[in-house]
């Protein structure tokens, strides 16, 4: 077993021990679903180094870098510079139909947010035409 697999089960364990005493139908027990997979795509992409340097580059996750995190999570602009670092993944994603309650279906809707204000387009939207 390599390196990675070993550090990837040691985290799938680590979580699926926070999983289990958490009722099936809770919002937690999805979110913690959904970083198991998270983290077994982003090791099989090769992103291991840069998920371990971003992790020391916050220093870890305590209150203040938790806090810190949701907040940036809610950034439409954070979603739209980190999906550019993976244009095969921003190809998939915009190649495809998505609801609105699915996580392509966000990524869509942030990178069009962020691109509208970046042109401009939605100002001019809410502007009357001139007669």
């Amino acid at each position: 077993m390599s390196n990675d697999e070993s550090e990837l089960e040691r985290l799938l364990s680590l979580l699926a021990g926070v999983v289990s005493p958490v009722p099936p139908v809770a919002a937690e027990r999805e979110a913690a679903s959904k970083a198991m997979l998270a983290l077994v795509i982003l090791f099989a992409e090769g992103c291991r180094a840069e998920l371990e340097n971003t992790y020391a580059e916050v220093g870890g996750v305590n209150p203040r870098t938790a806090d810190e995190l949701k907040f940036s999570l809610k950034d439409p602009e954070l979603w739209a510079r980190t999906l550019e670092q993976f244009p095969d993944l921003k190809k998939r994603i915009f190649s495809q139909e998505h609801g609105t309650d699915t996580v392509g279906g966000f990524l869509k809707q942030q990178v069009e947010e962020v691109q509208l204000r970046r042109t401009g387009e939605n100002v001019s939207a809410f502007r009357k035409p001139k007669d």
